[in-house]
C-alpha cells in the first residue's frame, strides 16, 4: 500500500478537512466561497465539535454547563470534542475539556486518541504537551497495582 494510503487510512476524515481548512471558518468565510456558517441552527452536539474545532474556550464552556454529558459526545467516526480540539491550537480549550470530565484515553474508531492526532497533525505543540500529559496520567491511574 502506497505511503499516502496507509497515512489517509490513519486519520479520520473529519480531523483531515480541519487541518486543511487550518480550523478557522473564517479561512473560507473571508474568500466569500461558502456562506457564513449559521450555528444556531446547530444541535448542541453539533456545537460542541464546532467550539472544540475552533478552540472557543467560552462556547465550550457555556455547552458543557448547559449539558455535562456533552463533554463525552461522539460523533460518526467515534470522535470526542477532545479530538478535535487536538487540532484547535487552543491548549486552553483541550484543558477546559479534561477538566470537565473529558476522558483523555478515549479512542476513536481507528483506535486513536486525542494526544495521537495532535501529534500527527503538528498541533500547536502546546495542545500536544496538554493531551499527552493527561493521557500519561490516565494511564497511570488504570495500572493494575505491582
Amino acid at each position: 500500500m502506497p505511503w499516502i494510503a496507509r497515512r489517509a487510512s490513519a486519520l479520520s476524515l473529519p480531523l483531515l478537512l480541519a487541518a486543511l481548512v487550518s480550523c478557522s471558518d473564517n479561512n473560507v468565510e473571508k474568500r466569500g466561497t461558502a456562506p457564513p456558517l449559521d450555528r444556531s441552527r446547530m444541535s448542541p452536539q453539533e456545537r460542541i465539535f464546532d467550539a472544540a474545532k475552533r478552540g472557543d474556550v467560552k462556547e465550550l464552556d457555556r455547552l458543557v454547563a448547559s449539558d455535562p454529558a456533552l463533554v463525552k459526545a461522539r460523533d460518526n467516526q467515534g470522535q470526542t470534542p477532545l479530538h478535535y480540539t487536538a487540532l484547535s491550537g487552543n491548549p486552553a480549550a483541550a484543558q477546559l475539556l479534561l477538566k470537565k470530565g473529558a476522558d483523555p484515553l478515549a479512542k476513536d474508531h481507528e483506535e486513536h486518541t486525542a494526544a495521537y492526532y495532535a501529534s500527527e497533525v503538528r498541533a500547536a505543540p502546546e495542545v500536544s504537551k496538554v493531551l499527552w500529559s493527561a493521557a500519561n496520567a490516565a494511564a497511570v491511574k488504570q495500572a493494575p497495582p505491582k
